[in-house]
């Protein structure tokens, strides 16, 4: 008698034969991918576009406003009155786009940073209208420096090395990471003089106005 080869049965749905829906699977898990990754383009392309929106606005209402700055001051660049205010164009742009943020996903301690920006484009619109006393707007400088320290975000720890590994031939040499934390206090004064030393450092370069618009 001449043997028969057994049939072969029917792979089920979830065997490797089905490399069908696995094919299937990994194509929708793609263009999941790639439809999220759209999405994102999408937002920041609609928060840079806001953001360039009212910084354009802004400035437009300050050109209308015809602020000048005399040329009063040994520091001052200009030799004519010149239009000033431009900064918050400037400031206006960069509040909306991070104002924007959560689009893409949480943002802890935007509240805080939008406060402390508004709190500082105010201070500088000030000293553009009035000029206040040197002295003035050194304490509101340092104050809202700290404040935001305190209440808002710090640098609470320093990297100092990331986790790595280096193959030695059969053998490897890895190392965990290194940070250094800070205490509270040595955190907060950290934090709070970087602000005013980085703010102070853009007063000072305020010069020469009529650059910004």
């Amino acid at each position: 008698p001449i043997a028969r080869r057994p049939k072969r049965s029917a792979p089920t749905s979830a065997g490797p034969n089905r490399t069908g829906g696995w094919r299937r699977a990994c194509f929708s898990a793609n263009a999941t991918g790639v439809t999220g990754d759209i999405a994102d383009i999408g937002r920041g392309l609609a928060a840079a576009a806001a953001a360039c929106a009212a910084s354009v606005v802004a400035c437009r209402l300050t050109m209308a406003a015809a602020l000048t700055d005399a040329p009063n001051l040994a520091r001052k660049a200009h030799k004519a009155p010149t239009p000033t205010g431009g900064g918050l164009g400037a400031a206006v742009g960069v509040g909306v786009g991070m104002a924007l943020l959560p689009l893409a996903g949480p943002a802890p301690g935007l509240a805080a940073a939008l406060a402390l920006g508004a709190a500082l484009m105010a201070l500088g619109l000030l000293d553009d209208l009035v000029s206040p006393p040197a002295s003035l707007k050194f304490a509101a400088i340092a104050a809202l420096s700290l404040i935001f320290a305190i209440w808002g975000a710090r640098v609470d720890a320093i990297g100092l090395l990331d986790a790595g590994t280096i193959p030695l031939g059969a053998a490897q040499w890895s190392w965990p990471d290194r940070t250094l934390a800070l205490p509270a206090l040595l955190a907060i004064a950290g934090t709070a003089l970087w602000l005013f030393t980085l703010t102070n450092a853009v007063h000072f370069m305020d010069g020469a106005n009529g650059l910004a618009m």
